[in-house]
């Protein structure tokens, strides 16, 4: 495992992006990272114009359910 990345039990996946580290599932041989947002939610300002990027986290978010 790359260095830097957390220790994962069996049936967990890891990946680090550009934005942080995400931890999700193993499913047979599919990794599954769920609920990982792609833009910022379109509230108050953001409600019209186009998509805001997602800020980036600290330590690994677990990315498992919607």
């Amino acid at each position: 495992m790359p260095r830097g990345l957390p220790q994962v039990s069996a049936g967990q996946a890891v990946v680090q992006t550009r934005l942080g580290t995400l931890i999700g599932e193993r499913a047979g041989s599919v990794a599954r990272f769920l609920g990982v947002r792609s833009a910022a939610p379109p509230v108050g300002p953001l409600g019209w114009p186009a998509p805001q990027p997602v800020p980036a986290w600290a330590g690994a978010r677990t990315a498992t359910r919607f």
